[in-house]
């Protein structure tokens, strides 16, 4: 409140500005007055002031200023500013001089509408363009510039994207948050959770050859650092080079943007949600899209995961069979060929060989093979 007072020392613009700030700069920190607390304190310090008393004095009767300290401050300045201009203004004694000493006035009369005018002395009757027009030389006609159709501006909608650097192969898994761009954009389908098809709208770009059209309207889901971000009312915009993200709808939101060095962080009710580099003048942030992997069935997955059941368990249930070659199910069948214990003597290396054919199975029988 001293801030209030302190700040009015006559000047009705300069205060109003002041105030202004001073009631932004209390909420930015969270701190919250009552509304007719700040509305009857700034009454208050103008009553005393006798050139603004009157339209003072009116305001205090409108309940609706009252409980608005903004409108109230903005109807002040109005009122300030017409009663400046209901002023009468004095008039200096060089203007007075120069009215008085100005010549009277010249009429001109003309011709027109193919009668000539008896008062015109310029010319004769026989010269008069407006009773003989083949007299008159044909002008050349100057292209004029069309004015602009606001009735059809009302009919076209426009998007606007600031390009501030173009990449010679850009990273599809790069997202580029945009301080110039009106809506959200996208330039893939697989990233919309929801899209619908919009008749073509206009992307503005610095480019002026530039030809983006957006078909489409959706929501998208990001994820950052495992953390979801939903974007609602995103374009899709299939010829885009490159994603780009709305800094101004993100603003919208309540998202705080931090800046240290080259990297950034965006925060949201106390939470970081984003972070990225800043990559030539580029604002980039890594993204990930959330995606459902459908892995390839084989038979043989079946057979392992339904318990080893024969091939007439198989057809049964449906599946496909091709070939039954199951490893498993296949050694577990193999037993230990009876030899004799006592072998005839041999001359020469190799002449007798003993080979495991299976090599160890792990965990292994109760035999040990």
């Amino acid at each position: 409140m001293d801030l209030l007072c302190s700040s009015y020392q006559g000047n009705i613009q300069q205060y109003v500005k002041q105030s202004s700030k001073i009631i932004l700069e209390l909420e930015s920190v969270g701190i919250l007055l009552a509304p007719n607390l700040l509305s009857f304190t700034t009454l208050g310090i103008l009553m005393g002031d006798p050139k603004v008393h009157q339209y003072v004095k009116l305001l205090n009767l409108n309940e609706d200023l009252v409980g608005n300290t903004e409108k109230l401050l903005s109807k002040i300045e109005d009122f300030h500013n017409n009663s400046i201009l209901q002023e009468p203004q004095p008039h200096s004694s060089a203007s007075a001089l120069i009215l008085e000493n100005s010549g009277p006035f010249k009429i001109t009369h003309y011709c027109a509408n193919g009668k000539r005018n008896i008062k015109c002395t310029n010319h004769t009757k026989e010269e008069c363009y407006a009773e003989n027009p083949h007299l008159q030389t044909p002008r050349h006609n100057k292209r004029r510039r069309p004015l602009p159709n606001h009735n059809a501006s009302a009919h076209v909608s426009t998007a606007q994207a600031l390009v501030t650097r173009r990449e010679a192969s850009p990273t599809t898994q790069d997202l580029i948050i945009d301080c110039g761009a009106t809506h959200h954009m996208f330039n893939k389908k697989k990233l919309f959770l929801s899209l619908i098809e919009i008749p073509p709208m206009k992307v503005s770009t610095g480019d002026s050859s530039s030809t983006l059209a957006a078909t489409g309207l959706g929501t998208v889901k990001l994820t950052f650092y495992e953390k979801p971000l939903i974007l609602e009312n995103c374009l899709f915009v299939p010829e885009l080079n490159c994603n780009l993200v709305s800094l101004l709808q993100l603003f919208d939101k309540k998202v705080i943007i931090n800046w240290c060095g080259h990297h950034f962080t965006l925060e949201s009710k106390g939470l970081t949600i984003v972070r990225g580099s800043i990559i030539n003048n580029l604002m980039k942030v890594k993204y990930s899209t959330p995606q459902a992997f459908l892995s390839k069935v084989s038979l043989n997955h079946w057979h392992q995961r339904l318990g080893h059941p024969g091939p007439s368990v198989l057809e049964l249930m449906g599946l496909p069979i091709d070939v039954l070659n199951f490893r498993t199910c296949n050694l577990n069948k193999a037993h230990l060929l009876p030899f004799r214990s006592h072998f005839e003597h041999v001359n020469l290396p190799l002449d007798c060989v003993h080979i495991n054919l299976v090599r160890p199975i792990t965990p292994p029988s109760i035999s040990g093979f």
